[in-house]
């Protein structure tokens, strides 16, 4: 009976991790501490002798490779943001050792995004239709940094849910909508009849949000989704339900062009202005700056500069790619990209329809994580971590 209680409390805390506000990063993981705090204390940890070696070494490697950093570069260039960025891998390692040993189930998961989603949807409906009051304008100001409210959301009309910006928006929800599209078609322990619903309310969403990477991060989803269905055959619940889902989906949009074209202006600068955008060209900009200050120390390409290196650039360098070659360097982005080819080996070799859960959030990931943030948006790290320590607990029975 304890136990039982426990994993309820683990629900409602993940919930509440969940939902809560991660425009102040420090805020949102003293949120994750307390997660973390009571998993352990309650389930204890789970550390095979070669997970010890394996985080020895990692650990090690990060710091040899921060002391050559600053070898190289100087030690004026140390910044305590860099010892944050080192809290948030350690994190991620604390969270996995911690959930390893629950036996999470799947569709306890589920139903925790379709709340987080369907409330993303509920205020973001709000925001777009400029209805709600002051109410809707607080829970907008708690989520979303005030820029973003002024000139995202006031002006351009994008809306921002539960999210800091508009662009993490949008790739949240495609996340969620990811993993929902893949218990319907893939699941068939834990299929709801309305499963459908949600991943429709998931498209709507990343629609309002106007987040033009995550718009084609959905078109490129919707063209792997259709691969998968016929790739994974052996596993597909029923051909008559991807009919239904591309049907619905095509109304749904051909529907919210025509209805809300005047509203999605700024999405619809996606295919009239393209390459020429402004905000793509300063990316490009930045892009060629960053690596001219790169050059002026090749040996720093190693290790990494760290943030101060870049002064300002380093908040936002739009290319996450180039975010983690720079800051972390080439050892690690190494061990990066990895991980990308694990998952792209995962999904083609057709283990089984669970690895589907991580390894296509994965994949998709990695031209999204091209112009912006993907793979270090809190929430999706933490989700990848949990869905991850899932792939591997269905893997080892």
């Amino acid at each position: 009976m304890l136990r039982i209680r426990s994993y309820s409390i683990l629900k409602l805390l993940l919930l509440v991790v969940i939902l809560s506000p991660a425009k102040d990063i420090l805020e949102f993981y003293a949120v994750l501490f307390l997660l973390v705090v009571f998993t352990i204390g309650l389930y204890g940890v789970s550390v095979t002798r070669f997970d010890v070696y394996c985080l020895l070494v990692f650990f090690l490697v990060l710091f040899l490779l921060f002391i050559f950093r600053y070898f190289i570069i100087g030690i004026e260039n140390f910044d305590y943001r860099d010892i944050l960025e080192y809290g948030r891998v350690f994190f991620l390692v604390i969270i996995y050792i911690s959930v390893k040993k629950i036996r999470l189930n799947l569709s306890d998961l589920i139903l925790i995004l379709k709340v987080y989603l369907l409330t993303d949807f509920v205020l973001s409906s709000f925001q777009f239709f400029d209805v709600g009051g002051r109410l809707i304008d607080l829970a907008t100001d708690l989520y979303s940094t005030r820029s973003h409210v002024e000139n995202a959301l006031y002006i351009s009309r994008r809306s921002l849910g539960l999210s800091p910006d508009p662009g993490t928006h949008g790739l949240m929800v495609l996340f969620i909508t990811i993993i929902l599209s893949v218990n319907y078609f893939f699941q068939l322990n834990s299929h709801r009849s309305n499963d459908l619903i949600y991943i429709l309310i998931g498209y709507v969403t990343i629609l309002m949000s106007q987040s033009q990477t995550a718009f084609v991060g959905l078109l490129f989803f919707v063209f792997t989704l259709i691969f998968t269905l016929f790739y994974y055959r052996n596993y597909l619940i029923s051909r008559r339900r991807a009919v239904l889902f591309l049907c619905l989906l095509v109304l749904l949009a051909a529907c919210v062009i025509i209805m809300f074209s005047n509203e999605l202006r700024y999405l619809f600068t996606l295919f009239s202005q393209g390459l020429e955008r402004s905000s793509y060209q300063a990316r490009g900009e930045k892009t060629i700056y960053i690596w001219h200050l790169m050059s002026e120390s090749p040996l720093g390409l190693i290790s990494g500069y760290g943030k101060e290196f870049f002064g300002n650039y380093s908040r936002a360098m739009d290319n996450e790619h180039l975010y983690i070659l720079a800051v972390w360097g080439l050892v690690i982005y190494s061990i990066f990209a990895i991980s990308l080819l694990f998952s792209i080996l995962r999904y083609f070799k057709r283990e089984n329809s669970i690895s589907l859960f991580f390894t296509l959030p994965f994949i998709i990931g990695i031209p999204l994580a091209w112009p912006s943030s993907y793979y270090l948006v809190p929430k999706i790290s933490l989700l990848l971590v949990i869905f991850y320590t899932h792939y591997r607990q269905e893997r080892n029975l």
